[in-house]
């Protein structure tokens, strides 16, 4: 049944995500953004959904057309004091018809005191779409391609372990650099089988191949230290991706051009107020 008081297009229904619902999302975004940077099968990418879905904020919303199929979605993915939608996804199709505006009408009024982010791709559908939700822009740029063979070395002292072996460190440098531990993601990574890098306890960044997933840190020294550990556990020849480097962020750039990555423009930011220097989040995981 259609939401009352939001304009819904006619033939579709919008209806809150529910754990089972995983597999049928995951099929929809691999439909429209095709395999992800990480290569992840379809039941692992099934997994991540199921995740958040579970902890998704009430106004997350999915879309269905008459014939019952799948055609739309929206995860917002609360964070502490942030709001993260870390899916918006919209079935080639029926893009450009109001079905996005529809699902993302729920965004706003479920602030409520939070800071709403959302990492906007360049698509200029998308980004006309964000930029009515009245959010701050902040224009970010990537470092993704294939290192510089012997460009980059682990710093001495960074260590190399399971996301759950470091969890406490990641979640008190999370505390510090985002406002909230990541809790139930670090599992997620360890499930994934991502690596954890750790510059003692003061910067840490989670891995899967070349994907930078996130990283945290004290202080701009942690944070370059603790991106080149990462970027030396990169295997030969995979393609680096480091994406969302916004303004303030310049020593990840300095870090990424060092090691040979060439810089292009990313899709920006959007988010009501500014967000820490020592966090970069360049996944689908704020």
């Amino acid at each position: 049944m259609a939401d009352a008081g939001y304009s819904t297009p006619p033939g579709i229904d919008l209806r809150p995500p529910h754990p089972s619902d995983a597999l049928a999302v995951a099929q929809l975004a691999e439909a429209v953004f095709g395999p992800g940077p990480d290569r992840s099968d379809l039941s692992a990418v099934a997994r991540r959904f199921t995740h958040a879905i579970e902890r998704c904020h009430p106004g997350s919303r999915l879309a269905y057309d008459g014939q019952g199929e799948l055609v739309g979605a929206t995860i917002f993915s609360p964070r502490g004091g942030l709001l993260v939608l870390s899916l918006a996804i919209v079935d080639e199709h029926l893009q450009g018809r109001g079905v996005g505006r529809a699902m993302l009408e729920h965004f706003p009024a479920a602030r409520a005191g939070r800071n709403r982010v959302v990492m906007s791709s360049l698509d200029p559908k998308a980004l006309r779409r964000y930029t009515k939700l009245g959010l701050a822009v902040r224009p970010c740029l990537s470092a993704c391609g294939i290192l510089r063979p012997g460009a980059v070395m682990a710093p001495a002292g960074a260590e190399q372990c399971s996301p759950l072996e470091g969890a406490a460190v990641v979640d008190a440098l999370a505390r510090e650099a985002r406002g909230e531990a990541y809790g139930d993601d670090i599992r997620m990574w360890e499930t994934s089988g991502d690596t954890l890098h750790l510059v003692g306890e003061e910067g840490a960044a989670v891995r899967q191949g070349g994907v930078i997933r996130i990283l945290v840190a004290r202080d701009e020294r942690a944070a370059i230290r603790v991106l080149r550990a990462a970027l030396a556990g990169v295997p030969p020849g995979e393609t680096v991706h480091l994406r969302h480097v916004r303004e303030g962020q310049d020593w990840a750039l300095r870090t990424a051009v060092q090691a040979g990555l060439p810089l292009s423009p990313d899709g920006p930011l959007f988010s009501d107020e500014p967000l820490g220097r020592f966090h970069l989040p360049t996944g689908s995981v704020f």
